[in-house]
C-alpha cells in the first residue's frame, strides 16, 4: 500500500514479557561487523567522540600538583561524555599521600586514587590519567575537571568493555537487521516495554546484569524472568 514501508519482520517468539507497558519504538542505525544483528539484541548508542579523547583542566588550586591524561588510552571501558571531576578529599600528612575522588558527569563516584609526590599515581577507570602532588601540597578541595567530548551517533551491540558510550544499554532491537560491509543497518528498536531477560542478546563476554538492568529501566524498559524462551512442551 502506498505510504508504507516494511523495514523488518520476525517470527513469533518470547521476547515480549508483558503488555502492562506500551511498546514504543524508534528508528536506529546500527554499525558493526558485517552480518545479521538478531531481534532482541540490546543496543547502546555512540555518545563519546573517541577521536577527540579527553582534556584536563586544573581548578583554582592551592597545590601546584598536576593531572595528565594518558596519551595512548585516555578513554577506558564505560567512558561517558561530559565533565568528570577529580577532587582532593584528604591532604598528604604523616607520610601518607593525598587522596582524590573521581566522579562521573552525573556526579556518581567512579573511584578514589592517591596523589603521590614522586612518579604520580595512575587512575584507570572510565578515564585514565596520572595525578601527581607538587612541591606545594594539594589541599582538600583542590580539583581538576576532565572533559570527554560528546558525539551522538549510531548504535552498536551493547558491550561493557566499550569506551564510546555503547557500554550502556539504551534500547532493544525489534527485528533482525543486516549490516553490510558498505553500510549500517537501518532498523526499529523498542525504547519502552517489558521483555524476557533470557531472550535478550548482548556482546560476547557481557551479560544482562544489574548495571544493564538499571540502565534499561531508566529508559523505560523492564525485565522479567518468569517467561521461558521456549514454550512449554505439550502433554
Amino acid at each position: 500500500m502506498a505510504g508504507y514501508e516494511v523495514i523488518g519482520s520476525h517470527e513469533p517468539d518470547n521476547l515480549i514479557g508483558g503488555n502492562e507497558l506500551p511498546l514504543l519504538t524508534k528508528k536506529v542505525n546500527i554499525e558493526g561487523t558485517a552480518g545479521t544483528v538478531k531481534r532482541g539484541t540490546v543496543l547502546g548508542r555512540i555518545t563519546v567522540d573517541t577521536q577527540q579523547g579527553a582534556t584536563a583542566a586544573a581548578g583554582d588550586n592551592t597545590g601546584d600538583g598536576t593531572l595528565v591524561m594518558d596519551v595512548t588510552a585516555p578513554l577506558q571501558a564505560g567512558a561517558q561524555a561530559g565533565v568528570y571531576t577529580v577532587k582532593i578529599i584528604t591532604k598528604a600528612a604523616g607520610g601518607n599521600d593525598a587522596v582524590a575522588e573521581v566522579r562521573d558527569p552525573k556526579g556518581r563516584l567512579v573511584g578514589t586514587t592517591k596523589a603521590a609526590t614522586s612518579s604520580g599515581t595512575v587512575f584507570s577507570k572510565q578515564i585514565k590519567f596520572t595525578i601527581t602532588d607538587g612541591s606545594t601540597a594539594f589541599e582538600v578541595g583542590d580539583s581538576f575537571t576532565v572533559t570527554v567530548a560528546a558525539l551522538f551517533g549510531n548504535y552498536k551491540v551493547v558491550d561493557k568493555t566499550a569506551n564510546n558510550g555503547t557500554a550502556y544499554a539504551d534500547c532493544v532491537l525489534s527485528h533482525d537487521a543486516k549490516i553490510t560491509a558498505a553500510s549500517c543497518a537501518e532498523a526499529i528498536a523498542y525504547k519502552t516495554g517489558i521483555f524476557n531477560r533470557g531472550a535478550l542478546i548482548v556482546a560476547t563476554g557481557d551479560a544482562i546484569d544489574g548495571a544493564h538492568e538499571v540502565e534499561l529501566r531508566e529508559k523505560g524498559i523492564h525485565l522479567r524472568d518468569e517467561y521461558p524462551i521456549e514454550p512449554p512442551a505439550e502433554d
